[in-house]
Parts: structure tokens; sequence; C-alpha cells
């Protein structure tokens, strides 16, 4: 499918301190602020890019890219200057930057709206705030197995979480399991080794006054997990007929 962009403007940069912001896709994607000489973030391979970066924007070599969004200081000490979907909940344009003979040239594939203002942070913010989305509602306190454990969290390791929360008195909201109580990514429903019930866990999260949450990734399968063998049907594969591997 071809993407045609359609120029947005040309901005004078000094190439040795002129700074673009890239916005990613999604929650995997990569976003963050490069200087000109950088290499951004872009997928090793065709899993990654499927999995972290949006379907049919591959950046060309030697150009920055925002999705919805992209911003750039000139470095020369005039405005930073940042474009963006002017209605982001409808349709959010892939936007390009390039520099040749110290102009950076910024095109994009839907229409984009322009602000301006001093420093990166500043006019980020100021976009952020031109939204005018309703208030979010305030955030939980949440504690996740995944960031001590991995997928090697146990029953008994939760367990332990809760009596620490109650001995120290700490102000947490939900007790989140990750990656982990199940046999295979996949086989969602069959324990591992290390849980002996899903809803005791559940039960003693709730009874202590918590909230009870659990990760799952409905569309992940393992090649070794009961429902890849019973139903191969259902898997994507690669063009060789192998599964298709998100890392």
């Amino acid at each position: 499918m071809h993407i045609s962009f359609t120029p947005a403007a040309a901005v004078p940069v000094d190439t040795r301190t002129a700074r673009v912001h890239e916005e990613g896709w999604q929650s995997w994607s990569p976003s963050g602020s490069y200087a000109l000489g950088a290499a951004p973030h872009r997928p090793t391979n065709d899993n990654r890019a499927t999995v972290c970066h949006r379907p049919g924007r591959t950046v060309p070599a030697g150009a920055f890219q925002g999705e919805g969004l992209l911003a750039l200081d000139p470095g020369d000490g005039s405005p930073v200057r940042l474009w963006a979907a002017p209605d982001p909940l409808h349709e959010v344009p892939s936007i390009r930057l390039t520099v040749a003979g110290g102009v950076a040239e910024v095109a994009a594939d839907g229409p984009v709206k322009e602000w301006t203002g001093t420093g990166l942070q500043s006019v980020l913010a100021e976009w952020a705030d031109s939204l005018a989305l309703p208030a979010p509602r305030p955030a939980p306190t949440v504690w996740c197995s995944w960031h001590a454990y991995f997928t090697a969290v146990t029953e008994d390791d939760v367990h332990e979480n809760l009596r620490a929360m109650d001995t120290l008195d700490l102000p947490i909201d939900v007790v989140q399991i990750d990656d982990g109580p199940q046999r295979a990514l996949g086989d969602w429903l069959t324990l591992s080794d290390g849980f002996r019930s899903r809803q005791g866990v559940a039960d003693t999260i709730r009874a202590r006054g918590r909230r009870a949450g659990i990760w799952t990734a409905p569309f992940l399968v393992a090649p070794a997990s009961e429902l890849a063998a019973r139903h191969p049907d259902w898997l994507v594969r690669d063009p060789d007929g192998g599964p298709l591997h998100a890392g």
C-alpha cells in the first residue's frame, strides 16, 4: 500500500544542537528525543515491527518519524515547533522529518496542526493541555509481580507480599499477578506448578481490602502449549510454516 506524504514545513536548523522528538504508535513503541545525527530505535526484524510499530509505516533510512506527533527544537534559539493530529480521536497521521542542507523538511500523510513555544518539554505540555480531554481519574497504587519475579512468580510469593503490605501498612490498592500463573502462554486456565487456586488468591487479596488484578495476553500462544497442539489452525505462521514468535 502506497502512503503519500504532503510537505508541512521547512525549518532551518543548527545540525549540531537541534533535537527531534518522535512519538511512538502504542505502548510498546519507542518514543524519545534525538540529536539529528543519532540513530532512533527501529525494528530489528519483521516480528518486532509487527509487535511494536505501526503497520505499513516503515521509516526510510535517515528520517525521523512520529505517529500523531513530532516536535523539533531547531537548536538555533528559534522557537520549538510541534506538529500533531488536529483530532487524534479520529485520525493519527505519520509525520516525517528529514534534513538536507541545514533545513528540516517535515511532511505528513494526513492533516497536522502546529504548535510553537520554548523548550521541548514545555511545548509537549502545551500540546497535551490543548487536547482538553476530561481529567483522568486518579491512578490506583499497584503492586505487580512482574517487576520482582518475572515469570517465576508463585502463589506463595503473592501471599508473602500481601503480608508485607499489611505489616508495613502500604497504601496499595491493586495487587496484580503478572505472567506466571498459567502453564503456558495460551493455556490461561491451566495453572502452573507454582499456583494452587487462582480463585483462592483473588479471595485472599480481596479479604485484605485490596483489588485483585491479573495479566493476560490473549493473542500470544506458546508453540509448546496445549492450545497450539489442539488448534494449530488458530495460529499465525511465518512464510515457512513455522510459529511466528513475538521476540
